[in-house]
């Protein structure tokens, strides 16, 4: 319909005889219809497919009708010499930004106080039962209590796995990731990918977004941490 639409319109520039606009003009409205019909089928094919038990896809389906998620050029950031605009360079800014706020100067006095009692209780030998009881292995169960605790949602973090993909893990993968779980606790070693986070800088709400002390940080974790 839209071809034989464009084909009419363009005999209509050349010729624009009567008989060719009138042509032109029916088939203007037939796929005006046409499209109204499909919109029609698409919406009610898109609200038939809601579940509602979960409204996220509701939720997105709602912000994209208002546009709010459209995407945005960064605004510039100010600096001591002067604005900068590149992408690098804002991303020294913003790093720097966050190392100078994450490494406080003075420890508290609550961390000083637990870093005394950490130290004391290594010196102190623990009991042989005491001992036991707190090294043992993880068991089956305890994993699967954990795992069902993960929140669902959540945004990805460096490993690029969800909790909704560990959650659907069957019994030998669980298996599997109950010895390597037990293996890290019994060699007092993580992995160093189990260490690492994407850290995404946030602008304050109404704040000014050429302000780097207006942006706070939010860590997107391993699903380990979730």
């Amino acid at each position: 319909m839209v071809l034989r639409r464009k084909r009419a319109r363009r005999l209509a520039e050349r010729k624009g005889t009567p008989e060719i606009r009138r042509e032109y003009n029916r088939l203007c409205r037939a796929t005006s219809e046409l499209a109204r019909c499909v919109r029609s089928d698409h919406w009610n094919a898109a609200c038939a497919g809601m579940d509602l038990r979960d409204t996220s896809k509701a939720w997105r389906l709602l912000r994209n009708l208002e546009a709010k998620d459209t995407a945005r050029t960064a605004a510039p950031l100010l600096s001591p010499g002067g604005p900068v605009s590149t992408v690098t360079k804002m991303a020294g800014l913003l790093n720097r930004h966050f190392a100078k706020i994450s490494k406080p100067e003075k420890k508290s006095a609550m961390s000083k106080a637990l870093n005394k009692e950490r130290k004391r209780l290594e010196r102190e030998p623990d009991e042989p039962e005491s001992q036991a009881t707190c090294n043992a292995p993880f068991c089956r169960a305890e994993l699967d209590r954990a795992i069902a605790k993960c929140k669902n949602r959540k945004a990805l973090g460096p490993d690029k796995v969800t909790p909704e993909m560990v959650k659907h893990l069957g019994g030998i993968a669980r298996d599997k990731l109950l010895e390597f779980m037990n293996r890290t606790w019994a060699e007092s070693r993580l992995p160093g990918a189990w260490k690492s986070a994407v850290i995404v800088p946030v602008l304050k709400k109404g704040k000014d977004a050429t302000r780097v002390r207006q942006t706070h940080f939010t860590n997107l974790n391993p699903w380990q941490s979730c």
